[in-house]
Formats: C-alpha cells, sequence, structure tokens
C-alpha cells in the first residue's frame, strides 16, 4: 500500500465523492487505505488503457471511470493490501480478506450464509464471503443484496467467479459478468 498512499492535500482531486467520507473518518489506517486505493485503482486503469482517467461513483457508489462506459472498475483492501480488476467483458466486482479471518459466528452464518453453506470452515466462510462481496460489488447491489439467497459455489446464470489464495496469506476473488441471455436477477 506505501507507494500509493498521498498526503491529504494531494488527495483532494483523487477522492472526490469520497472527500467527506475521508474528512469523517477518524481511523488513520483508514483513510491512508482509500487514498492508497484510489490511486491505485486509477494508475491500474491509466495503464491498461494507455491514457489518464478520473474515477468516479455511480449513484449507487460504485466505482467506475468517467467517460468510459466499455471498462468496469471494481476496488478492494484490507489491511496493508490493495487490488483493483479492470473488466472489459461486463461489470466486474473483486474483493480481498486474510484468508483465516474468523467469520465463521451464528450473526455472520445468519446474515450471509444460503441454508446449504452453514457449516463450512473458516477458510471456506472467507472464500464464501468473498465470492458473494465481489457478487454484490459487480452487481451494483453492495451489502444490500440479501447474500442468504446466493450460493456463492453456483453463481447465477452470466457470473464468472474465480478466487485464488496470493501471498499464502490472501484470498482475492472476482466476479465478471458474462453475456448471457436471461441472466438470472438475485
Amino acid at each position: 500500500m506505501e507507494p500509493w498512499s498521498r498526503t491529504p492535500s494531494d488527495a483532494r482531486d483523487l477522492l472526490g465523492d469520497d472527500l467527506a467520507r475521508y474528512q469523517r473518518s477518524t481511523r488513520v489506517a483508514f483513510r491512508r487505505r482509500l487514498v492508497a486505493s484510489r490511486a491505485m485503482a486509477q494508475a491500474v486503469a491509466e495503464a491498461a488503457l494507455g491514457r489518464p482517467v478520473r474515477l468516479a461513483k455511480d449513484p449507487r457508489g460504485r466505482p467506475s471511470l468517467t467517460g468510459e462506459s466499455a471498462v468496469d472498475v471494481s476496488l478492494a483492501h484490507t489491511g496493508d493490501v490493495l487490488v483493483t480488476a479492470l473488466s472489459r467483458a461486463g461489470r466486474v466486482g473483486v474483493d480481498v480478506e486474510v484468508r483465516d479471518r474468523p467469520l465463521r459466528t451464528p450473526a455472520f452464518v445468519a446474515r450471509a450464509c444460503h441454508p446449504s453453506e452453514t457449516d463450512l470452515s473458516t477458510e471456506d466462510m472467507v472464500w464464501l464471503w468473498t465470492a458473494k462481496e465481489a457478487l454484490a460489488k459487480a452487481s451494483g447491489e453492495g451489502l444490500a443484496l440479501d447474500f442468504r439467497i446466493i450460493q456463492a459455489a453456483h453463481p447465477p446464470a452470466g457470473w464468472r467467479v474465480r478466487s485464488a489464495i496470493v501471498a499464502d496469506r490472501y484470498r482475492i476473488t472476482t466476479a465478471v459478468e458474462s453475456a448471457v441471455e436471461g441472466k438470472a436477477k438475485w
């Protein structure tokens, strides 16, 4: 994360709609991650497209690239890890978590698990959460999506989900919309 951190004065233009969120937060680590994730996402998009871009948010709060409807963007961060995903194939969502994060609690299971997913290991729960979070980000529903109706192992028609362990510590999962007629709604 360090190479992407900027001083608050450098961050004003970069943060745009997130500036107020940045200013409200008293958590230094969160503020640094917010700036760094936006800086990295902008740099990745500029490198991929070969020209300057600006990050924005759509009306639901999803990140987007100003004036670029053919490329979708998603970002995630946890601890000192930042992830950016770009897609020309369709909408994209990405999530990252520490792979041994203790998510398997009664409250988590009640909020996030389909009935067929309630008896999973800690690592499988992290996979489940990152898959559902990536799908929710890609769909534009975010945390408003009822995660209990989605089965992570069987994403809705028209979605591809891929997951990997990175640096032996983190699970990164992406969800990409694919062109399929009759795509299911949540």
